[in-house]
């Protein structure tokens, strides 16, 4: 038995237990609205369903095996951890679009590089207020998973300019390629020249922009913004006190 599985199966308030599952009684086999069912339940109501029954969490193990959209911003204030996340992905593989940890504080980094590196499919992540993400795991995503497109870093001010830079490169052995929303609120690392060179390598795709609290920026990066960012739709500058009017014109 791995690590993983001793340290389930059920999570909430009351924390995590240990208790071999019994029988399933009915049988749940083959009921082909069961995934349509737990897509709807919480994640700590997923574990507590896989625990019911030997078969019970086959049904799950296999639910877990198929999806597309990984959401854990649930398990933020809960006893879950990085053994729980193995659980659901350990049988994963490339099967992922979707990706949130948003305020999580359960993730090994190490490990964490692994799985991105087995996820190529990525195509959306929200890190926000990850606080146990590191640079270095960003740099992963950008080389391992090149197609995401919605990438939200809010509240991550860990991150540095010169991993920005590197993570936003045409690059095709080590940046995205084609960011369509991005997110970066309170990144207060980031300044005129990265934003200006985000905008200057992925304008042509980039809908929606947050750059909210971004306290360094003035007028310098929007320089020639309507003709570098034709596709923009949504831009949030709210709190850049540095910058005036008429760069807002």
């Amino acid at each position: 038995m791995s690590r993983a599985d001793r340290a389930i199966v059920q999570f909430g308030a009351e924390g995590v237990e240990e208790s071999p599952p019994p029988s399933p009684s009915p049988s749940f086999t083959g009921q082909p609205w069961l995934p349509l069912v737990f897509a709807y339940l919480g994640t700590a109501d997923l574990f507590r369903f896989r625990g019911v029954s030997r078969e019970g969490r086959c049904q799950v193990d296999d639910y877990c095996r198929r999806l597309s959209r990984l959401e854990l911003s649930d398990t933020a204030k809960t006893r879950f951890s990085w053994a729980h996340f193995q659980l659901i992905t350990r049988h994963n593989n490339a099967c992922l679009r979707s990706l949130s940890l948003v305020d999580v504080s359960w993730v090994d980094e190490d490990d964490f590089a692994c799985f991105l590196r087995r996820q190529p499919r990525l195509h959306s992540v929200d890190l926000s207020r990850a606080y146990r993400i590191s640079n270095a795991t960003l740099l992963t995503l950008a080389q391992t998973c090149p197609a995401v497109e919605r990438l939200h870093l809010r509240h991550c001010s860990w991150l540095s300019e010169a991993t920005f830079l590197q993570m936003i490169t045409h690059h095709p052995q080590c940046g995205l390629q084609q960011l369509v929303e991005v997110d970066l609120s309170s990144c207060w690392n980031l300044t005129d020249h990265s934003i200006g060179l985000l905008f200057t390598t992925h304008g042509s795709t980039l809908r929606r922009v947050t750059l909210a609290g971004l306290y360094s920026l003035t007028d310098e990066w929007t320089v020639d913004i309507d003709s570098r960012a034709s596709c923009l739709t949504y831009l949030d500058i709210s709190s850049c006190w540095r910058m005036t009017d008429s760069a807002i014109e």
